[in-house]
């Protein structure tokens, strides 16, 4: 098992590995560290599997640097919900964790069930986990 999942054990434990985080930018808080060592594991094994561990790779680091740059973006946007953004530090590990429930849902609306059936449960939960706390 531990062979078919190289690329969920660069990705969670190298980083605390070397005293560091597993996250594609800077942590802010605690949960910045922890949830992403929870929940690739959890969430992109089957990604991988499926994708293989190159591949799996790339689209956790491409879905974390986008979730990044789209903070930064957004931040230079004449708005004040987007205020609070252009002094923020930008993270961009809760995007990559993001990025992988989508592809579960597109994978599962064709038919692929990557979690079982319920990719859209885990979004909502998800989305519940980040309006509550």
């Amino acid at each position: 098992m531990l062979s078919s999942c190289r690329g969920l054990l660069l990705v969670s434990l190298a980083g605390a590995c070397a005293g560091d985080y597993p996250a594609p930018a800077a942590p802010h808080d605690a949960a910045d560290v922890l949830l992403p060592v929870v929940e690739v594991p959890l969430l992109g094994v089957e990604l991988e599997r499926m994708w293989g561990t190159r591949f799996f790779l790339k689209y956790y680091f491409v879905c974390g640097l986008g979730a990044a740059a789209t903070t930064a973006v957004l931040s230079f946007l004449p708005f004040a919900v987007f205020d609070h953004l252009y002094t923020a530090l930008t993270v961009g590990a809760s995007g990559a964790i993001w990025g992988i429930m989508g592809a579960a849902l597109v994978l599962e609306a064709r038919r692929t069930y990557v979690f079982g059936g319920q990719a859209m449960g885990l979004v909502v939960l998800n989305l519940a986990f980040t309006f509550l706390v």
